[in-house]
């Protein structure tokens, strides 16, 4: 693959507010999305939200509008599968620690650490 993606944290900040204005954050959360196709592609390509996904990801500032799509492609599902393996290490590390409960009584909030 000519790019290599990108997955700090401001990238994933970015990402994620483009995919939330688009109705698309499901592909980060791994749930269902409803959208019409129409919308879709009209903030995808008429928007240029594609494009701007893949600038970021990629930091570069090519034009993306230019590149085949199968490129587009390639570069988009090496960033969805690198998050993906990095969320399923944050969700097994998050599994081990213990939960937060909290109990309000008489306006005071006590915190309790369980396992």
């Amino acid at each position: 693959m000519k790019y290599k993606v990108k997955t700090n944290i401001k990238i994933l900040k970015e990402v994620w507010n483009i995919l939330k204005e688009i109705g698309l954050e499901g592909l980060m959360e791994g749930s269902q999305i409803n959208i019409s196709i129409t919308n879709l592609l009209d903030k995808l390509l008429i928007e240029g939200r594609l494009n701007d996904v893949c600038r970021i990801i990629t930091a570069t500032i090519d034009d993306f509008e230019e590149k085949e799509l199968s490129e587009v492609i390639e570069v988009l599902t090496a960033f969805f599968t690198n998050i993906k393996g990095q969320f399923k290490g944050v969700n097994k590390f998050l599994s081990g620690m213990p939960t937060v409960s909290q109990t309000t009584a008489d306006s005071s909030t006590t915190t309790r650490f369980t396992e």
